[in-house]
């Protein structure tokens, strides 16, 4: 359930304007404190996989992580409300 409610949280933040980067971070953190072993938490387009540009709204929180010898592997596609154009 920590992997979800990890990926929920990023998408959450995202889509609330919070950087990629920044809320990608505090994923593994979470995930590492829970006892698993992360090997990556990434934000990208759901389309086509690739880094999510400014105007791009569908994006996937993907994530892989080790508990003991199995690998864990989830994602969840979420909307990135749309951020001002300054």
């Amino acid at each position: 359930a920590v992997v979800y409610r990890t990926l929920r949280q990023v998408a959450d933040a995202v889509s609330a304007g919070r950087a990629i980067a920044e809320a990608c971070r505090e994923a593994v953190e979470i995930l590492h404190c829970a006892g698993l072993v992360p090997d990556y938490v990434e934000v990208r387009e759901a389309g086509s996989l690739l880094a999510p540009q400014d105007q791009d709204r569908q994006l996937v929180a993907l994530t892989a992580a080790r508990l003991g010898r199995a690998r864990l592997i989830d994602n969840i596609v979420f909307e990135r409300d749309a951020v001002p154009v300054v």
